[in-house]
């Protein structure tokens, strides 16, 4: 999959800064994101897909604090979960996608409980989500690492 980037302007362009790119459509992560480019955009599947502006530090904050009342109910059926948590993923919707870790966190938690195995396409959705949330996170908020992205959620939240 080839990610890209969009300005307001309405014309198209290959943002460099997206790196982590997976094969089978999976999207990129904004990391490293170039000073030189003044309409920054998050990262799209695909070249028709709308692109939405990174948030701004407000919107940031606010959805670190909608975590917490998000619910952890997450789908029992594996084929069910899938394709509910792909939409989710996809959507480009950082709330969304915090919702998404928050209910792969919660049924990893429930599987290692009763000794069941994790698997693969759950493992590789948590990974991508985090990867897309935290990278917006790192770059709104000024931060150097996901660890610190962690700890400024966590201490957020807890708060």
């Amino acid at each position: 999959a080839r990610l890209h980037g969009c300005d307001f302007q309405g014309k198209e362009k290959i943002v460099n800064a997206l790196n982590n790119i997976q094969s089978g459509g999976s999207s990129g992560t904004i990391s490293q994101l170039s000073t030189k480019l003044s309409n920054l955009s998050s990262a799209c599947d695909k070249i028709d897909t709308l692109c939405r502006r990174v948030i701004s530090e407000e919107e940031c904050l606010n959805v670190i604090d909608q975590i917490k009342n998000l619910d952890e109910n997450f789908i029992i059926d594996n084929k069910k979960r899938k394709e509910e948590y792909l939409k989710m993923l996809q959507s480009g919707d950082l709330l969304n996608i915090a919702h998404l870790i928050k209910l792969l966190y919660h049924l990893f938690e429930e599987k290692k409980a009763n000794n069941k195995s994790i698997g693969t396409i759950d493992i590789s959705m948590f990974n991508d989500a985090k990867n897309r949330l935290f990278s917006e996170i790192q770059y709104v908020l000024k931060l150097n690492s996901f660890d610190e992205v962690e700890l400024f959620i966590k201490n957020r939240i807890e708060d």
